[in-house]
């Protein structure tokens, strides 16, 4: 069968009271990964990987007439990530007193969602998930630090997620769901003495639908433009940990709850 699941049985070519067996899917992964670093000078390197990925599957099922449907695809393609540093600057008088700038940018996918619908052996089969994303964080080494810092911009966007749709009135999933995320992390340590030091982190991110047409209460409705539920805008949290001077093995670690907060 195509990949798109043209010249199969549809919904609307049968009739409600058909009856429909349990499907049966069966999925197959495998992948090939390699990594390697280049480095340009001193100050600059490169990190690359590559990944060969190849998932197949099969799901088949009959109704009662004896009338039996089997639909299989197969799906073989690259992903890979980047990344680079460069140390913009360093203290002559010190090893390890630098600032350096980190960037990377990938793309991955994720085999597909299982559809369990009752009408789900006679559906098109949905296609992997994509995800692709960059980031770029800037932070300072220091040799002896009493405060640390790093800090980080992402920007993800996921397409191909599975959404609900209906046809004829039945609930079935469907590719096309796309969603962007996008923010910054700032994490930040103080040492207050030799043992004893304070962390906290705070991050602000913003989550939206790009394009996600599905069902909502039995409603066809476009979230594009909308934030994601149930996700946290703004996440913050501390921590404190105090350290045994001699053997330098952690003796406590009190850490403070996380506050998130949302908005719609």
């Amino acid at each position: 069968m195509p990949f798109d699941g043209s010249g199969s049985q549809t919904l609307s070519e049968r009739t409600p009271g058909d009856a429909v067996s349990p499907a049966r899917s069966a999925q197959a992964s495998s992948a090939s990964y390699a990594q390697s670093r280049l480095t340009l000078s001193k100050d600059a390197s490169l990190l690359a990987g590559l990944r060969w990925n190849h998932h197949s599957e099969t799901r088949s099922a009959a109704e009662d007439e004896g009338t039996n449907a089997s639909v299989s695809q197969r799906t073989s393609r690259l992903s890979g990530s980047l990344g680079g540093q460069w140390r913009v600057w360093q203290d002559p008088r010190a090893t390890l007193d630098d600032v350096v700038l980190h960037a990377s940018v990938g793309s991955t996918f994720q085999p597909p969602q299982i559809d369990f619908g009752p009408e789900a052996g006679f559906d098109p089969l949905l296609r992997p998930e994509t995800q692709r994303a960059s980031s770029v964080a800037p932070g300072r080494r220091a040799e002896r630090p009493s405060r640390r810092r790093h800090q980080r911009l992402f920007f993800v966007d996921f397409q191909n997620q599975a959404v609900a749709s209906q046809v004829d009135g039945a609930p079935v999933l469907r590719n096309g769901g796309k969603q962007r995320f996008k923010g910054a992390e700032l994490e930040t340590t103080w040492r207050m003495a030799p043992a004893w030091s304070l962390a906290g982190h705070a991050s602000v991110s913003d989550a939206r639908y790009r394009d996600f047409d599905t069902v909502i209460e039995g409603v066809q409705t476009q979230l594009s433009g909308k934030r994601l539920v149930l996700d946290a805008k703004f996440r913050a949290g501390a921590e404190s940990s105090t350290r045994r001077s001699a053997a330098g093995a952690d003796r406590s670690r009190r850490p403070t709850p996380g506050l998130a907060t949302s908005t719609a």
